[in-house]
């Protein structure tokens, strides 16, 4: 064995190859192969991909509500050339106080000064149904047996009454066609179910009559009835199962 030479305190001496140490040089760090890379690129497009269609779904809701043209007057009479439509986002509880319909509130007085694009609302209305009583009246119910909730005032509903249980039970319809002047969504609490308050429009004594009375008395059920008034009465419906309670009121 060759021995090696060293330098020490200026003095030279031989060491041994054996006692030198010897340095490993280790494999470096490689980079991703291409079809990992490739990988990557695609669940990078991927997420951006969901992010960007998810801000797109927000950015553009489906529901459509009315606001104003115009700047419009305190105790101005809408016309249709007041209003136009807007794809809005709106809670629940402000929905419920918007319109959707123009025939709901073309007629209607502004209470106060609206500006152009402000939705209108219930609260800045008042409405004249022209001929109507216009007898309003509130009453609470379950989201659940009122279209789950999504009812909107300007609309028009069906309310049936069913009194009894089993095969002895009565079902009747209340009042039909009526317009719905006002949706609260009272929210829930920690003793009660959740609930809405929905108010009524009536047209007779009879109709005030006949849904106090099943307000009372009856599991009321709502219907989202058509735009347009019925012209006839559904026949597959028996009439002795299916009653009006308005005519029996009056």
């Amino acid at each position: 064995m060759t021995d090696t030479t060293a330098v020490t305190a200026g003095r030279t001496r031989l060491q041994p190859r054996s006692r030198l140490r010897r340095r490993t040089v280790g494999r470096g760090i490689g980079l991703p192969s291409g079809r990992a890379a490739l990988g990557a690129l695609m669940v990078s497009a991927s997420v951006v991909g969901l992010y960007n269609a998810s801000v797109r779904a927000s950015a553009h809701p489906q529901a459509t509500y009315l606001v104003a043209a115009h700047d419009l007057p305190p105790g101005h009479t809408l016309v249709a050339d007041d209003l136009r439509t807007a794809s809005l986002d709106l809670s629940p509880t402000l929905a419920g106080r918007a319109f959707g319909n123009p025939q709901s509130i073309v007629g209607a007085s502004t209470l106060g000064p609206v500006a152009a694009g402000e939705l209108l609302q219930a609260g800045a209305l008042l409405r004249n149904e022209g001929g109507s009583s216009g007898r309003e009246l509130s009453l609470p119910i379950d989201p659940s047996r009122a279209v789950a909730g999504a009812l909107r005032a300007g609309e028009r509903i069906d309310l049936i009454a069913t009194t009894g249980s089993g095969p002895d039970s009565v079902t009747d319809l209340v009042v039909r066609h009526v317009l719905l002047v006002g949706v609260d969504h009272g929210g829930t609490t920690l003793s009660s179910k959740a609930t809405m308050t929905l108010t009524l429009s009536l047209n007779s004594e009879a109709e005030t009559v006949a849904v106090a009375r099943a307000l009372s008395t009856a599991q009321l059920l709502v219907v989202r009835s058509p735009a347009e008034p019925p012209t006839e009465t559904p026949t597959e419906i028996p009439t002795e199962t299916l009653r009006p309670m308005a005519a029996s009121a009056s």
